[in-house]
């Protein structure tokens, strides 16, 4: 069984990903997609770890207030 990981950090990026991937399980339904997106991204097909979507910031200060949070998840 082919697996495949795939990230989305924000919420354009989280529909081009549930796009891709229903595009892909379309031509291959047997193939199983995990990662980091958003609600489209799952409603899709994939298996998410965790909503980057929720987490998406912009401006230094958002940035910075979030790395924590950030840094924790990638670990």
């Amino acid at each position: 069984m082919t697996r495949l990981f795939i990230v989305a950090g924000e919420a354009s990026g989280d529909h081009h990903a549930a796009n891709l991937v229903s595009c892909v399980l379309e031509r291959d339904p047997t193939i199983r997609f995990s990662g980091l997106g958003g609600e489209a991204m799952a409603s899709a097909g994939v298996e998410l770890f965790e909503n980057l979507v929720d987490r998406a910031v912009m401006g230094l200060r958002k940035v910075i207030a979030e790395m924590g949070a950030m840094v924790e998840l990638a670990a």
